[in-house]
Formats: C-alpha cells, sequence, structure tokens
C-alpha cells in the first residue's frame, strides 16, 4: 500500500481528529472524512479479502458488524431502552389509565364475536373490516389484534391494554432504527428511552386507543421508507402496507400517513431495482388494502363515513364553510404551538391528560431546536428530506379531527426523533470542549431518564385516582 506524503500546507488552528478501526486480516479500509463537522464526518468503506480462507472471511465479516457499535455499546443501549419502555408501558396496567372506556372494550368484544360467528360479521360477511356497535360502525383492526390474545386467554383489561402496548414498543423501535439508518444518528439509542418518558406517548401507550396504533404505523413507514432508499423494494412494499394498517387503526391517520407514503414513493423511485415492476406491484398493495373500505362504502354509503363523522369537523352538518376552515387553521396553530406541547395543558379531551405533566416534557424544547435547526441546516439528501417530510406532516390527523394529543401523538414521535439529534449535537459538543467521555455522557442520560420515568409512572398509579372528579364520563 501506497502513502501519500505528509502534507505541511495544513492550517495552524486545525484539530487532530481520531479515529479507531478494527481491521481484519486482508480486509480493505478506506477511511474517508468530510471537512464539515457533523455525525457524517467520517464514513468507513469496508472491503472483505476475496482469499485467506474461511477464517479471514469470518473475520472480516466480525469487522463489518463490529464497525457498526461505539465504544459505549450503543446497542446495548439500546436495548436496555426497550426494556425500559417496556416496563413504562406494562407495569400496573390495569391501575393507570383509571377509566376504561368502551372505546377500550371494543376491541375485545369484537374480537369474541368473531370467534363465536366462525370469523362473520355482524351482517354474515367472513373477515369483516366494520363492526357495529350500539348502531355505530367502526374500522376493526383492533379487533384482530385482539383475536388471539381473547382465543387463547379470553378478555381482561390487562391484555387489552397490553397488545396496544407492544405494538408502541414497535414503533419506538422503528422511529430509532429509522434516524439511525437514514440521518447515521449516533444517539439513536435514545428515542426509546425518550419516549417512555414522553407523557403523551406514556398514556396512550398503555390505553386500548387507536392512536398509539397509528403513530406507531407512522414510524415503521419511516423506518421502512429510509430501507426503500436503499434500494430495498421489500421495504418500500412494507412501506405502503403499514400506512394501509394504519389507516384501518385510525381513520384521520390516513393525512400523514398518505403523505409520507407518497413521499416514500417520489423519493425512492429512482432507486428502486426494477422501478416499473416495483411500482406496479406496490399501487396493486394499496388497491388491495383499500379494497375492504371500497366495498363496504358501496355496500352502506352512509355507514362507511361514521368512523370520519364521530371524529371530523369536516363533515359536521352544522358547520359552515368558515367554520370549517377557521377548525383547520386552529388545529394547524395548536401543533405548531410550543405551549400546547411543552406547558400543563387543560384543554382537549380530559382521558388525554395527564394532571400536572405537558405531552413533551419542558427539557426537551432546547434540544428539539437544535435538532431541528441541524436538520433543516441540510445536506439535502434524499433521506434528510424524508425525515423533513415525515416531521412535516405527523400533525395531519389533527387537520381532520382538530388538535388533541392523541390525533398528533405522530408528531410527537417525530418531535422526539429531533430531539435526540439535538442531544447528539450536545454530546459532541460537550466531549470536544469538555472533559466528558461518550460512555459517561450516556450513562449520566440514562440514570437521569430512567429516574424521571420512575416518578412518572409512580405519580401515574398512585395519584392518578385522585386527579380528576369524574375522568369526563359523566
Amino acid at each position: 500500500m501506497s502513502l501519500d506524503p505528509i502534507r505541511t500546507d495544513v492550517p495552524e488552528n486545525a484539530e487532530p481528529l481520531q479515529v479507531e478501526v478494527e481491521i481484519a486480516a486482508g480486509e480493505r479500509v478506506e477511511i474517508l472524512v468530510s471537512p464539515e463537522p457533523g455525525p457524517n464526518r467520517v464514513r468507513i468503506r469496508r472491503q472483505a479479502a476475496r482469499s485467506g480462507g474461511r477464517t479471514a472471511g469470518l473475520r472480516a465479516a466480525w469487522a463489518r458488524w463490529n464497525a457498526h457499535r461505539l465504544p459505549y455499546r450503543e446497542q446495548m443501549l439500546f436495548r436496555l431502552g426497550m426494556v425500559f419502555c417496556a416496563l413504562m408501558v406494562l407495569l400496573f396496567l390495569p391501575r393507570f389509565p383509571v377509566s376504561f372506556t368502551a372505546v377500550e372494550a371494543l376491541p375485545s368484544l369484537s374480537a369474541e364475536h368473531l370467534l363465536k360467528t366462525g370469523l362473520r360479521g355482524p351482517e354474515g360477511d367472513f373477515l369483516p373490516v366494520f363492526f357495529r356497535v350500539d348502531g355505530q360502525y367502526t374500522l376493526g383492526l383492533g379487533a384482530y389484534l385482539q383475536f388471539l390474545a381473547v382465543f387463547l386467554l379470553g378478555k381482561s383489561v390487562f391484555l387489552a391494554r397490553a397488545l396496544t402496548g407492544l405494538v408502541s414498543l414497535a414503533g419506538a423501535a422503528a422511529v430509532s432504527w429509522a434516524w439511525r439508518g437514514g440521518l447515521d444518528l449516533r444517539t439513536w439509542w435514545l428515542i426509546p428511552w425518550l419516549l417512555a418518558v414522553t407523557p403523551a406517548w406514556f398514556l396512550h401507550a398503555r390505553a386500548a386507543w387507536p392512536y398509539a396504533l397509528a403513530a406507531s404505523a407512522f414510524g415503521l413507514v419511516l423506518w421502512a421508507g429510509q430501507r426503500a432508499l436503499r434500494g430495498e423494494r421489500w421495504a418500500y412494499w412494507g412501506a405502503l402496507a403499514a400506512a394501509g394498517l394504519g389507516m384501518y387503526a385510525y381513520p384521520p391517520a390516513v393525512v400523514p400517513l398518505g403523505i409520507l407514503a407518497a413521499a416514500v414513493t417520489l423519493l425512492a423511485a429512482r432507486r428502486l431495482p426494477r422501478r416499473g415492476l416495483t411500482l406496479a406491484v406496490g399501487a396493486g398493495l394499496v388497491a388491495a388494502m383499500a379494497l375492504p373500505y371500497v366495498r363496504f362504502a358501496l355496500t352502506h354509503p352512509d355507514e362507511a363515513l361514521q368512523p370520519l363523522q364521530l371524529a371530523s369537523f369536516w363533515l359536521d352538518p352544522e358547520l359552515s364553510l368558515g367554520g370549517r376552515l377557521e377548525g383547520l387553521g386552529a388545529a394547524v396553530l395548536s401543533g405548531l404551538n410550543p405551549w400546547f406541547w411543552f406547558a400543563p395543558s387543560q384543554s382537549g379531551p380530559l382521558l388525554q391528560r395527564m394532571l400536572g405533566y405537558a405531552p413533551v416534557p419542558l427539557a426537551f424544547l432546547p434540544f428539539f431546536l437544535l435538532g431541528a435547526w441541524r436538520l433543516l441546516r441540510g445536506p439535502w439528501t434524499a433521506e434528510r428530506r424524508l425525515a423533513a417530510a415525515a416531521l412535516a406532516a405527523s400533525p395531519g390527523a389533527a387537520w381532520v379531527t382538530g388538535a388533541s394529543v392523541g390525533a398528533l401523538l405522530p408528531a410527537a414521535a417525530a418531535g422526539v426523533g429531533v430531539t435526540a439529534l439535538g442531544l447528539g449535537m450536545t454530546f459532541d459538543f460537550l466531549e470536544r470542549y469538555r472533559p466528558f467521555s461518550r460512555p459517561l455522557l450516556a450513562a449520566l442520560t440514562a440514570v437521569i431518564l430512567t429516574a424521571s420515568g420512575t416518578v412518572m409512572l409512580s405519580d401515574a398509579v398512585t395519584r392518578g385516582p385522585l386527579w380528576y372528579r369524574d375522568y369526563g364520563l359523566s
């Protein structure tokens, strides 16, 4: 290997850069350093040796896998964060949220009905999309999620809520992987920790409401979309499927999920192998996902809009066009209003609030602003454009229903990703200009978030029954 001569024109204010790389026998490694600071400053390209026996190939594979691990074992921190998030979501489920409403009980009751009728709906149709309760039709994705649990273990408050919590864990993992793969975020492992201590996510992931299902589908679409940008057509199809399932969980989520799926299609179209065939299969998948709803709408045109009529101000017959536009403007402004997110609010449905807690902790605000500045500064790669599109589309459900914490839950998840980006920049600064190491910063952050989450969980379980007098049920 030939080496270039040592440069003598290095500026006096230049700072040394230390890079640690494990190189397997016979492996070729290229280290590319960008003059611009940031998480993508150093890139490592590896090429395994084509000869040298079976042992050399195994060592090269180990080196490639080990290159994704940092000195403080970010994979281990991610797993610990997922365990912490699972404990926050699943512990004391029957005790908080305090009230178990009909909305939470409906999926389990619908699953029980499917068992008794041989997977047929109220009108005899096989694998129904809609379920009718008290003369009203609701979409039935939750019923199918509850089906196996009801079949094996029966109905219970814990099971009804635990399945939503497990889906929310998948959403948290998907958001983390999306920010790691798309923006090479070194603090991607922080996202489960941050979501666990975010009151909006904490409350909705513990309740059998459809909001956490839609927010998790949003995270899955973002993660699959980032993988589709690498040319993985199965990931592209998975993004479309996740968007369709999220719509069946919570109909107003069709707006953010549809916008994000369209952004994935536009950004990934040129990178997908066999583009024409891949896009054609994707269009067929979208048609297949929409077909059950279209079939029901043709058979029951009035009932098909009931799930939206119950939630959307656009379909309120008592509102004029001006009133509907006013509702849209109020929803857009609420999603952009820091007071809505970072101050304990007394607006919105009572069941979607925790007394004394803001939807997002105020301590996240400076890191969110720092991360948003870094995201918008560029460079505008396709992966960064998709992340920005997700952040812009995430409040879309509120444009249909009006501002509420549940409708804006995808925005909370996207905002936590931006917050993790800001924390990563803070870690870089402290490590460079202060006597802090990344392992120490990671440990301190994990301890602080664990303590904060433990206090919030204890407060919700012990004091939650005393927050309100009727919890909106009277």
